[in-house]
């Protein structure tokens, strides 16, 4: 019985390399970040250190990372708010379900979005609330959460971003609902 020997994956040129690591890491649907570990590529960044560097920067820009924000935020948030890769994220989909308590949004999720707009790279973010908090928002305005969504009116509108929307969780387009008349002063 022959021995092969393994093919030389980091003599071919870097583009190549690029093409073929991003077919292995792009993923069609978003990837939680409260439990990324399901499509975390764990043995490919094991190879060398010379794909870890490539592979873990291209699993985390080619790809659409989601997170959830629930009454309750700081267990479930704080290994990816205190992670030095949420800067290489370049597209992420936030739900709010709730703002969370003691101003979570405004003090501690708000200034990580910005510092991933401002600092990393991130250039994509979705933002999608509950139908019935898109109805009371367009019919009542700010209300008792103002500081809450200015804080997120400003986030969408940073000029670094390439696409920020919010969105209304409906039946609509892959159960969201833009909600453009909330741009207009």
């Amino acid at each position: 019985m022959s021995q092969q020997t393994p093919f030389p994956f980091l003599a071919l040129p870097p583009e190549l390399r690029t093409k073929i690591l991003l077919h292995t890491l792009n993923h069609p649907m978003p990837i939680p970040l409260s439990s990324p570990s399901a499509t975390y590529p764990h043995a490919l960044l094991l190879v060398s250190s010379q794909i870890h560097t490539e592979a873990l920067s291209l699993y985390f820009t080619s790809n659409t990372f989601t997170l959830t924000l629930h009454r309750h935020n700081d267990d479930a948030l704080s290994p990816f708010l205190c992670s030095p890769h949420r800067f290489l994220v370049r597209s992420l989909r936030v739900v709010i379900q709730r703002w969370g308590a003691n101003d979570y949004f405004v003090k501690t999720f708000g200034p990580v979005l910005e510092d991933m707009i401002l600092r990393g790279g991130l250039r994509r973010l979705l933002v999608g609330i509950r139908e019935m908090d898109a109805r009371a928002l367009e019919r009542v305005g700010l209300g008792i959460e103002r500081e809450n969504w200015n804080v997120l009116r400003t986030l969408l509108r940073d000029p670094d971003l390439d696409d920020g929307k919010l969105m209304s969780m409906g039946r609509g387009e892959g159960g969201f609902n833009n909600c453009d008349w909330w741009w207009k002063d």
